[in-house]
């Protein structure tokens, strides 16, 4: 549009040119003029002219008069061509400007430098303001920036630079806020001073370019703030960029330290050929989660960690970088190698111990028993022992209610020592047992099992049943002879005596019936 008015004044130019040439036309038709009374004094001054001289003279008078008409005709002519030309270029241009500008998607207006006053807007303007192009014709430019002072800096700039072209917060008719892109240029419009302005609203790309900043803003926290390591590399084992936890994890006091010693990834893996088959792996999956290896630390100490990462390509698929996560699992690496000792040391406790240990589910089914406990019960594995008692209840307790006892008993205290009671054994045979055991409970206080051990105590039991046979036989024993010096000391008393006596005096002095 800014050219459509540019070739408006340039015609304006040619018409002032054209004018210009009419003016020299009409001075030199004036020369002619000057010369043809030059030529009619010399006429009546000069008396020593022929005839033919004189002829002559009238001859060329003649055609200078026929020329001069002629001259003045056609000048004339021309003039009012050029401005019919001239006026039916405007109306074309003019046409063209009303079209372009009602066609443009851009807001597009003409305001007096001044004051700020729309002389011109085109529908799109006026849409941009939430008016019409003919009601924004009544306002001026001043009340629509959201700054008072907006427009003044503007127009600084303008006096400077001649033209402006910035992000300016503009404010709606009904005081909606947007951001907009605008464009001035200075120009004559109507003989005045004033400023196309191009105007496009940009609210959508602000508001998209602040999510973008918060999301970036928000991603910047969670890389500095994240417990893991993050990081960028290239392909060849450089980092690009590095989170404080990685640092740290490295050894190193920030990950500016990390970038700037430069040094290749490969030198942190132990194995030689750690990096390329960590590469490798990448190149045919794209994705690594959860990797677990050892890897030096910058002052050359070992360090445990587990590496999810992925490849980021372009559009064509070639590699840009590797990005990833690092979590330091020493600690994590160090419980487990401490758990498998246990472990190993708790197996070989439970597979060697010689009292039976087992882990059982509270309603009477094994979970796990050892050769002790097999044995003790005439089995010759434990998995045999766990496949074949389904009901312990049943199948162990030779007395179901001291089974009931014993429930009653856990239920109640989560523990029993040394509880007594007659088990049977795979063939059929019976045992004593003494049981210690105790509820394993979960974080909500459910039990999960119970676990405990227990002894053969048959051979107990059979010496407390013969010694107190012994101390029942000892007892009687003792009775029969506290019984028999209780009759010896009675016969000797003199009361025994004379009783015997009298017992001898009746026999006799009774009469013998046949």
């Amino acid at each position: 549009m800014v050219e459509r008015l540019e070739s408006r004044e340039q015609l304006l130019l040619e018409l002032d040119r054209l004018n210009a040439e009419l003016e020299q036309l009409h001075a030199k038709m004036e020369t002619l003029r000057q010369e043809k009374l030059d030529l009619e004094i010399m006429l009546q001054t000069t008396t020593e002219h022929s005839d033919v001289i004189l002829q002559g003279l009238k001859q060329q008078k003649g055609d200078l008069e026929i020329l001069l008409e002629a001259t003045t005709e056609h000048s004339d002519s021309i003039a009012q061509e050029l401005k019919d030309l001239a006026r039916e270029e405007r109306r074309q241009r003019e046409e063209e400007f009303q079209l372009i500008t009602a066609a443009t998607p851009v807001g597009l207006g003409i305001t007096q430098i001044s004051d700020g006053q729309f002389l011109y807007a085109n529908d799109m303007m006026g849409a941009v303001f939430g008016l019409t192009a003919t009601e924004l014709l009544t306002r001026r430019s001043a009340e629509f920036y959201s700054e008072p002072g907006d427009r003044q800096r503007v127009l600084s700039i303008l006096a400077q630079e001649h033209r402006f072209r910035g992000e300016v917060r503009f404010r709606r008719a009904d005081g909606t806020p947007f951001w907009a892109l605008l464009s001035l240029r200075p120009f004559i419009f109507q003989g005045v001073n004033t400023l196309l302005a191009v105007i496009y609203d940009i609210t959508d790309r602000k508001q998209a370019e602040e999510a973008l900043r918060v999301a970036e803003e928000k991603y910047r926290s969670i890389f500095e703030n994240a417990l893991e390591g993050i990081y960028q590399t290239t392909p060849d084992g450089r980092y690009l960029s590095v989170n404080p936890a990685l640092a740290k994890i490295m050894g190193f006091n920030t990950p500016e330290e990390v970038i700037q010693a430069n040094l290749e990834i490969s030198q942190e893996y132990l194995e030689e050929d750690g990096r390329e088959e960590f590469k490798q792996l990448l190149e045919r999956c794209d994705q690594i989660s959860g990797l677990e290896r050892q890897a030096y630390k910058c002052d050359g100490t070992v360090v445990w960690i587990s590496e999810s990462a992925r490849t980021v390509r372009d559009e064509q698929g070639n590699v840009l970088y590797y990005e990833g996560i690092i979590n330091d699992i020493t600690e994590r690496k160090q419980a487990e190698e401490a758990l498998r000792l246990a472990e190993s040391k708790y197996r070989s406790i439970f597979e060697n111990a010689v009292e039976g240990i087992y882990q059982s589910t509270p309603d009477g089914q094994y979970i796990d028993v050892n050769p002790a406990m097999a044995r003790l019960y005439g089995y010759t594995s434990p998995q045999e022992m766990i496949a074949a008692i389904q009901e312990i209840a049943t199948q162990i307790y030779v007395d179901a209610d001291r089974r009931q006892e014993f429930q009653q008993l856990m239920a109640s205290q989560d523990a029993v020592e040394d509880f007594d009671y007659q088990a049977y054994c795979q063939d059929g045979s019976k045992i004593w047992v003494s049981e210690w055991t105790r509820a394993v409970r979960d974080g909500d206080g459910n039990v999960l099992y119970y676990e405990g051990n227990c002894i053969d105590i048959t051979k107990r039991k059979q010496e407390e049943a013969a010694l107190k046979q012994q101390l029942q036989e000892l007892r009687i024993e003792i009775d029969q002879t506290k019984r028999a010096r209780e009759v010896a000391a009675i016969v000797e008393t003199d009361y025994f005596q004379n009783l015997q006596k009298e017992v001898e005096r009746l026999r006799q002095t009774e009469p013998i019936e046949d």
